[in-house]
């Protein structure tokens, strides 16, 4: 391999890493202020874990894989509080299973709301569905919208209302409720 197909194929881990890094990095807090139950010390811990990815990117598992990176936080997080002299309350075998249990972070609440979003989107119709494109699509005021469909601006603005209470209507009906599957997922 020559010496820029290999810069290239490093550059390319390194921004898969940080893409994978900023994905995660919820998992990673919240893991480590279970641990912890200090906000800091949960903070210090992730900016210990971003370090390490950082310095020692050429080491990491391929695709970064969720039990390593627990257990990365996990060790992380026993050395921060080691330093702090705080103590961990719960054993190592509870804080392991704890981690195991964590949700795999791949689609977000955003994402299911998101896909939500664009499927309800497409089902409103005729000139609500018009009007919605162009004012949040195409970004035109909602006097030239008025201008192009021949309506007053007034009759925009209601269009736009209906639209927003059907849009709200619809995303409520598909988002899941807490501990319920999304219909997206």
């Amino acid at each position: 391999m020559n010496p820029s197909d290999l810069e290239s194929a490093h550059a390319a881990k390194r921004s898969a890493l940080v893409g994978l890094l900023m994905q995660h990095q919820m998992l990673i807090k919240a893991y480590a202020l279970m641990i912890l139950r200090d906000q800091h010390l949960a903070e210090e811990t992730l900016q210990e874990v971003c370090l390490i990815l950082a310095s020692d990117w050429e080491r990491i598992p391929e695709g970064l894989p969720l039990p390593w990176l627990k257990e990365l936080t996990r060790r992380k997080a026993m050395d921060v509080s080691r330093r702090a002299r705080r103590h961990v309350l719960l054993s190592p075998d509870v804080l392991i299973a704890v981690g195991d249990a964590l949700p795999d972070p791949g689609e977000t609440t955003d994402d299911v709301l998101r896909s939500a979003m664009i499927d309800c989107v497409r089902k409103l119709k005729g000139d609500i569905r018009t009007v919605v494109d162009a004012r949040y699509g195409d970004g035109l005021s909602c006097e030239q919208i008025a201008a192009s469909i021949s309506r007053s601006v007034q009759a925009v603005y209601a269009m736009l209302k209906r639209a927003r209470t059907s849009l709200a209507d619809c995303v409520k009906r598909v988002e899941p409720s807490p501990g319920q599957e999304s219909r997206h997922a």
